[in-house]
């Protein structure tokens, strides 16, 4: 069974400086500190209502605390612990490690109403898209597509199901989709439910993240380290849209298929400028699978190109040959 998470509600100023001095207290060799926000339409456009915060020192050492940031606004990032550190400064250190699932529009939203500038975080969700062998990168998983697939190495039937349960009750409660309202995350003091969904974004993250984090190779980790900062910088930039269909794509450099297709459109592109046959072979080449290269072929309106294929197998082999 899933072990009881004890919450606090950090409404006033002595509340935030006693989280800050806790989290002061943390190591910074491994991520002790999960966060996630709520708010009315989250992003620039929005607002902030609760900062949720698990601290974990050990799996047997752990407390939530939901930051009222509603109620007490700049406050809630800038009052001091007694090192006159604050969670401003605790957000933004690249030293302490922060882990986030999904940050791009709590990045945005900080950034844009509180000049929080992320630093130091890991996102979840590109480890999942990172860690998968066999099977397309081309789009994300949510938070409940993980515990739903994922959760089996530490996670029961029934603790699941009621996991479950509890997201879809907020769900109800804030989707507007769902005939829900994102009020509920202002209305005080917070109802049940809602401290239940607050808490539950973040109470196997823990889990998730060590067995992502445990697939990778050290390339791949370098790779999510770098799709995460780049995920940090577009969230800020004054161009950043919150909402669209290409949230639910990975990083188009993860995807084969899409680095085919990507490679097939230069190569169109280039046959026009007396580069075709080199460019050609060069995709031929970089491709390393068979299907994926009879399908570059396919999109070829070339008859030059075409007429090439045959030499081209010659030289090469097949791709799957190495």
């Amino acid at each position: 069974m899933a072990s009881k998470l004890l919450e606090t509600i950090a409404d006033s100023p002595t509340a935030i400086a006693a989280l800050v001095d806790r989290i002061d207290s943390l190591e910074t060799d491994h991520p002790c500190l999960f966060l996630d926000l709520e708010g009315v339409n989250l992003c620039r456009d929005g607002s902030i209502s609760i900062l949720t915060l698990l601290v974990q020192p050990s799996p047997a050492q752990k407390r939530v605390y939901l930051v009222d940031v509603y109620n007490m606004g700049r406050l809630a990032f800038n009052t001091p612990g007694k090192s006159d550190r604050t969670l401003k400064h605790i957000l933004e250190s690249p030293a302490i490690p922060k882990v986030l699932f999904d940050l791009r529009n709590d990045s945005d939203a900080l950034y844009a109403h509180f000049n929080v500038a992320l630093q130091g975080v890991e996102d979840v969700q590109l480890m999942e898209n990172a860690s998968r062998v066999n099977r397309s990168r081309e789009r994300l998983s949510g938070l409940a597509k993980c515990i739903e697939f994922d959760s089996a190495p530490f996670l029961n039937i029934l603790s699941r199901k009621k996991w479950e349960l509890a997201k879809e009750e907020g769900d109800r409660l804030w989707n507007p989709r769902h005939g829900g309202s994102f009020e509920v995350f202002n209305a005080r003091p917070l109802s049940p439910e809602i401290i239940s969904y607050c808490v539950g974004d973040l109470r196997y993250l823990p889990q998730l993240r060590d067995l992502y984090w445990g697939k990778l190779t050290p390339a791949w980790k370098a790779k999510v380290a770098e799709e995460t900062r780049n995920r940090v910088r577009c969230s800020q930039a004054a161009d950043y849209v919150s909402q669209g269909p290409d949230k639910a794509l990975g990083p188009p450099r993860w995807d084969e298929k899409r680095q085919a297709a990507a490679l097939a459109m230069r190569t169109r592109e280039e046959s026009e400028n007396d580069q075709t046959w080199e460019t050609q072979k060069e995709v031929y080449h970089a491709l390393d699978d068979q299907i994926l290269v009879e399908r570059v072929f396919e999109e070829f309106e070339s008859s030059q190109l075409m007429e090439r294929e045959e030499e081209l197998r010659q030289i090469y082999g097949d791709a799957g040959d190495g």
